[in-house]
This record gives C-alpha cells, structure tokens and sequence, in this order.
C-alpha cells in the first residue's frame, strides 16, 4: 500500500541557562493548571518565538511546548523537518539565553517529552482495513521500543497519568494509549509511543513496516479503551514489561 500521508508532532522543554524550567513551578499544577512563566524570562521566550518559523503550542508541563509539522506524502521531508527543526529550536533558544531540552524525561512528577507520528490513507476509511493497520501497530511495539526509546531515560517517560502510554492499547481521541484515532471522521493513526530523542528515520520506517504488516496479515486488535487506559480494569501488555 502506497500513498500515505505523515505528520508530527515534537514535544521539548525549555529551561533557562541554570538548567530550571523557564516555568514558575509554584503557578501552576499538572494536568489541572497551567503554569506561567518566569516574568524575568518572558521576554527571552517571546523573542525565541519571534525568530522561529514554527508554530509552538503550549504543553502541559511547566515551559513544555509542541511543534506541529505539516502533513506530506514525503515522509523523507518530514524526517529532514523534524532534524532541522531541533537544530533550529537549540540554536534559536541558546541565542536567547533558554536551553532547549528533548529528553525522554527532564522532570519528575511532570510529562515527558514525545514524538508523535500521524500517518493517514484513504483506504482508512475502510473500518476493516484501519483496525489492521491498527493491530499491525500493537503487535510490532515491544520489537520496535529500540527505535521508538532508546535513550537511556525512555524507561523514565512511560508512567502513568503523565501523557505517555503505558499499554498497549488504542482508543480514539484518547491520549491514554499507545495508537489513537483522533478523529472519527478523518481516519489517521496517531503513534504515541516515542519520545523526542528518537530517530525519526527508525520510528517511521517501523511505524510503516507495522502498518503494512497488519494490513497484509489482516490482523484483528485488541478491544478499543473507552476510559482512561492506565486505569487498572483495562488488563492489556505493559509497553515496558
């Protein structure tokens, strides 16, 4: 199956030059209040954005930030994307006196850093054809971990309750598993499993192979998660087991 079309997301941290969030960690409390930022870095933030030619979205975690990637049927281009782009966000944020941070885990006791891979196709539409490619996902992510979280903090990252899987499972727009479907009338697969340090060339290729996989195989996946999957009635395989 050719024709498919990829995206990205890229989560990080910035810190300030003494290695502390630019975030005030006393304004805030994940995932029910956002933190401000420090008022002695508000300008040093707001001129890292200015020279960026990214839109940065704002994260859960305190001075934590995502950058979407725009969607291409050339996933070499989105892997030069995503390469370029942490270059440009450590330079542009040792420019402004900021540390651009991408490990796995940076803090405790706050979310860690992803890459998300979007992957779409129109035959997604066909229900049988998106739960193989699915299950083909479920099945290859315990094989893949060395592509998806080989830094020696990935095993850091997969905790509960700080938006990262920990099973693996699939659910629709729930950022509680592993593969989500975010939207129910625009079908692509959002691969959750690896974080920021990753090698997008390894997590793609194995998100393709899996994909292709499933579908040639016609594989069946696991019963879809409806609630919060790290609770503990949703008995599926730990992604780190």
């Amino acid at each position: 199956m050719n024709n498919f079309t990829y995206g990205a997301e890229l989560e990080f941290y910035l810190f300030d030059s003494h290695g502390s969030p630019i975030a005030d960690l006393n304004s805030g409390k994940y995932p029910t209040k956002t933190y401000s930022i420090k008022s002695n870095l508000s300008s040093n933030l707001e001129n890292f954005k200015e020279n960026l030619e990214y839109d940065l979205q704002n994260e859960y975690g305190p001075g934590q930030f995502e950058i979407n990637f725009n969607k291409t049927i050339n996933y070499r281009s989105l892997i030069d994307e995503i390469d370029k782009a942490k270059q440009n966000i450590i330079y542009s944020a040792e420019k402004h006196n900021m540390q651009a941070v991408f490990l796995p885990k940076p803090l405790d006791n706050q979310p860690g850093n992803g890459l998300h891979i979007h992957v779409s196709h129109p035959d997604f539409n066909d229900e049988n054809i998106l739960l193989s490619a699915i299950a083909g996902c479920l099945q290859a992510i315990q094989n893949d971990l060395p592509a998806f979280a080989n830094h020696k903090q990935s095993i850091n990252r997969f905790v509960a309750n700080y938006d990262a899987p920990t099973k693996i499972c699939w659910g629709g727009n729930n950022r509680t598993t592993a593969i989500r479907i975010p939207n129910p009338y625009d079908k692509r697969i959002e691969h959750r499993v690896a974080d920021s340090m990753a090698n997008p060339l390894q997590v793609i290729n194995a998100v393709n192979k899996a994909i292709q996989s499933g579908i040639e195989q016609q594989l069946q996946p696991s019963a879809k998660v409806w609630g919060n999957a790290f609770d503990d009635q949703y008995d599926y395989p730990l992604i780190i087991a």
